[in-house]
């Protein structure tokens, strides 16, 4: 298994990805340990009040190289860890990740998440918007409210394929979840959520419309073996399924709630502005709800 860790601040002494990959247990394949000095070069540049001199960025270059060696012993203490420090220079973190990915292969990228629960949503070119959008291998965004060990990890499955999402998308998610599940020794336990089915009384203009418990009811059924064969095409076994009734954000965001000892799975799919703008993304809208880990499985 070879882990990227994504340092966004390598100064700041609590890691949560840090912390996070030594959760996950022993890697027995490399654990490189990356960050974009960008992001650093535009902070030194500010704290300045001007631009970086030659000078400057040579120091600021020796002193970020130096915290990232020191990361990736921390890293590597207590186990047989292969650590390999990479710093790169791009003027996006997504294209920093994804083109050391075009070179190298990771299983899992671990990089820390900003967006506080309740927090408004910042502009579309923000930096983490733009990792779930477009980082290639499964990411795993950390909370710094969250726990390192997990109780319980969720995958949210969608079997009906909505809003074009390809059918393969729900075996990834299963497949990540479940590699999780087992480096945190939890159980693995799955979501789907349905849409309610409304009954039209009669006189549609005097009534407010009820649920069809009945069919209702039948609804939920299909959905659990929907689900049921996602979990065996992928191969894995799930401790429980939950099927819930209503609106997709807002059910995972009130079953997950506030709790900080679990991580909840969810796939991605690349789209255009129009269609983020008219159908929404619910992995993006969930990572401002929710205090736990976001495990962000990409369908490119």
């Amino acid at each position: 298994m070879n882990l990227l860790l994504y340092l966004r601040d390598p100064a700041a002494t609590d890691q949560p990805v840090l912390q996070a990959a030594s959760a996950l247990g022993p890697v027995d394949g490399i654990c490189y340990v990356m960050h974009n000095l960008t992001a650093a070069d535009a902070l030194l540049a500010e704290q300045a009040g001007g631009e970086v001199s030659q000078e400057s960025s040579d120091l600021m270059l020796d002193r970020v190289g130096q915290q990232m060696i020191q990361h990736a012993r921390e890293v590597a203490v207590g186990e047989v860890v292969r650590t390999e420090v990479v710093l790169r220079c791009e003027p996006q973190e997504w294209q920093a990740v994804n083109h050391f990915l075009e070179e190298h292969f990771v299983d899992l990228v671990l990089a820390e998440s900003r967006r506080a629960r309740g927090a408004p949503r910042q502009k579309l070119g923000d930096q983490e918007l733009q990792l779930i959008r477009r980082v290639k291998s499964p990411l795993l965004l950390l909370k710094s409210s969250c726990r390192r060990r997990y109780a319980t990890v969720y995958a949210a499955l969608d079997p009906n394929h909505a809003h074009d999402k390809p059918a393969e998308l729900d075996q990834k998610i299963v497949r990540q979840a479940a590699m999780l599940s087992r480096r945190m020794d939890c159980p693995l336990e799955i979501i789907s959520v349905v849409e309610p089915m409304l009954s039209v009384p009669p006189d549609f203009a005097q009534a407010s419309l009820s649920i069809d418990v009945g069919n209702q009811s039948a609804v939920i059924d299909q959905q659990r073996e929907k689900v049921r064969k996602i979990l065996e095409a992928a191969a894995c076994k799930a401790d429980q399924i939950h099927i819930l009734v209503g609106e997709a954000k807002a059910e995972l965001a009130g079953f997950v709630g506030e709790r900080t000892d679990c991580a909840l799975a969810m796939g991605a799919v690349s789209r255009s502005m129009l269609k983020r703008l008219l159908i929404g993304a619910t992995a993006e809208a969930l990572l401002e709800r929710v205090e736990c880990d976001v495990l962000v499985v990409n369908a490119a």
